[in-house]
């Protein structure tokens, strides 16, 4: 079971592996089978799930516990409550979304790997794996660089690539960044603690990553990168230890100046001011509806619906699309009530991040900074895209609060989740 669980946490990330069941005559033959697809990870996930019931030394109870169940709990009970603002027609439909993906991405994403890593040993072999999906991302953006068109003026976007029609990663650039960005913290941890060649191996390769984050020109992969950074100087004590990264990474950080100004000129662009043009009229309408529907909203999974008919929309831009950041996403969906339990469960998370942080030993102090780094980019990055009920935004969560709970604490200080 541990073996699928390492498979899990390195595949979770690429929601391009699809598996389509209607595409098999037999699963056809079962009724709503043959309709289903999903990310292989998500089946993987289930199987796992099933096994960790059966194996882990951990109490259910206990898991909930330290995966913040009762913080949680209000978010879920909200989005329930807005299914009586559903039409009976789409009542299904919202349903299914709220099994899957807000029920799954807690159980799956947050729940199991705190259930499953309950060592460093386990632990660290995990940070390694996470480490391998955002260094094997990375290389497919690097790749990608060298075929295709510049998207503006002469630089060539890093982008997802496929092989013969499959996209592991999917085919948007911000699937590609997100990755990076919840990697790029870790990959940083694991060149500080490690010396001789594998110091070399972990700093070029965690230059690289963030290298073709940044070469994305994902306006929310830059704002995420620099709010990490941002993080790690104002938490970090280490006076010396700042100043020696500072010199390692000063040449790198020269060679960013130019890149930025492309990435200046990119922003004022024709196809950044469509997207902005998108994203305001995405914005507008999620505010038309959260007032018609003040509370509870209209409903889970019902932004779709909402956009499709809203006939301006699909006039100006084509096919209906998702809401362009969560916030707008839950006051459209699950209202006023929806952006409150959601952030009391974000709040949940990142405070017990920082208390595991400050009550860790000197040893892994850094490594629950990074922690702390990647969920807030992760975080960062959701304000402006979609990918808020899925791995690239809660599996990191789901380390990092099993990192907590298996992390010593200092002498003398009570163990985080004992208080």
């Amino acid at each position: 079971m541990q073996w699928l669980f390492y498979l899990l946490i390195f595949l979770a990330p690429f929601l391009g592996l699809v598996v389509d069941w209607h595409s098999f005559q037999w699963a056809r033959q079962i009724p709503y089978l043959g309709s289903f697809d999903a990310p292989a990870a998500d089946f993987l996930a289930m199987i796992v799930l099933a096994g960790g019931l059966f194996t882990s030394f951990k109490s259910i109870k206990v898991t909930l516990r330290h995966a913040g169940f009762f913080f949680f709990l209000p978010f879920l009970v909200i989005s329930v409550l807005s299914l009586w603002q559903v039409a009976p027609d789409q009542f299904n439909s919202s349903l299914k979304y709220l099994l899957r993906p807000i029920l799954f991405f807690y159980l799956m994403w947050v729940a199991l790997p705190i259930m499953l890593i309950d060592s460093e040993k386990i632990l660290n072999k995990v940070i390694k794996i996470f480490f391998w999906t955002g260094l094997l991302s990375a290389l497919m953006g690097f790749i990608s660089l060298f075929f295709g068109q510049s998207i503006f003026g002469f630089w060539q976007r890093a982008t997802p690539i496929s092989f013969w029609g499959l996209a592991p990663l999917g085919f948007n650039h911000n699937l590609l960044a997100e990755v990076l960005v919840a990697t790029s913290p870790l990959a940083f941890y694991l060149f500080v603690r490690h010396f001789d060649q594998a110091k070399k191996f972990y700093f070029f390769s965690s230059l690289l990553i963030a290298a073709i984050a940044l070469l994305t020109f994902a306006r929310a992969a830059w704002l995420a990168l620099a709010a990490q950074l941002l993080i790690y100087f104002l938490l970090s004590h280490n006076g010396q230890e700042k100043l020696r990264h500072l010199r390692q990474w000063a040449l790198p950080a020269l060679l960013i100046i130019p890149l930025a100004v492309y990435m200046f000129l990119f922003s004022i662009s024709p196809i950044v001011q469509s997207s902005n043009s998108t994203r305001l009229d995405l914005t507008g309408i999620a505010w038309t509806y959260f007032k018609m529907h003040p509370w509870f909203g209209n409903g889970v999974g019902t932004f779709v619906p909402l956009v499709e008919s809203t006939r301006l929309f699909t006039v100006e831009y084509g096919d209906p699309l998702d809401a362009h950041g969560v916030i707008q996403k839950i006051m459209a969906e699950q209202g006023l009530l929806g952006l409150i339990t959601f952030f009391i469960f974000i709040s949940w998370i990142l405070s017990r991040i920082w208390r595991g942080w400050r009550a860790a030993d000197s040893d892994n102090k850094l490594l629950l900074l990074c922690f702390f780094m990647s969920v807030s980019g992760s975080l960062i990055y959701q304000l402006f895209n979609t990918s808020y009920y899925n791995t690239h935004l809660w599996l990191p969560v789901g380390l990092a609060l099993a990192a907590v709970n298996v992390i010593p604490a200092k002498a003398g200080i009570q163990k985080i989740y004992d208080r």
